[in-house]
């Protein structure tokens, strides 16, 4: 079973320093997989936001699917096979934001393995239709699993961490 934790943090200008700031960081790199109601399925993704604009309040989402061997949810690219996961980071303005980093391999997993990877982006107004500066941080939380366990990502360490944080000014 191929699991996929994504805690998306996003913020304006407005909340680079001070109280607002304190509350931004405090956002949780894991969090409890939420109970499955039916049959677990091959593949879930569990999609977390935390919004500055909504106080940083946590919506939560979790879809699953059968079984697939390759999974985009950008800017990462997953393959997946019952044995082995291999990410790649793939860097999009779109997708990722400013600074511009390099492509590359983050890590593979076997069965009973999990991997965290962070990046954060910064959109200007120029991409952002007007509105003012925006910025990201998103960790994805990658298991491959034999059994599913709510607990895994926030009882367990992770076998593998890769983090691509820039100065965001």
């Amino acid at each position: 079973m191929l699991i996929v934790q994504r805690i998306t943090t996003e913020w304006t200008k407005a909340s680079r320093g001070g109280d607002s700031a304190a509350e931004r960081n405090a956002t949780p790199n894991a969090l409890r997989l939420p109970p499955l109601a039916s049959a677990v399925p091959d593949y879930i993704l569990h999609d977390i936001r935390f919004l500055e604009w909504e106080n940083y309040e946590c919506h939560s989402e979790v879809r699953g699917s059968e079984a697939r061997t390759l999974v985009r949810i950008e800017p990462l690219f997953i393959r997946a096979t019952k044995e082995l996961v291999t990410t790649r980071f793939v860097w999009s303005w779109h997708h990722c934001g400013a600074p511009e980093r390099n492509s590359h391999e983050l890590f593979q997993l076997s069965v009973g393995q999990w991997g965290r990877f962070t990046c954060n982006g910064r959109f200007g107004a120029e991409s952002s239709s007007g509105r003012e500066w925006g910025y990201h941080k998103t960790v994805f939380n990658v298991a491959l699993t034999e059994q599913f366990d709510e607990t895994l990502f926030i009882q367990t360490t992770p076998n593998a961490d890769d983090s691509r944080l820039a100065v965001l000014k």
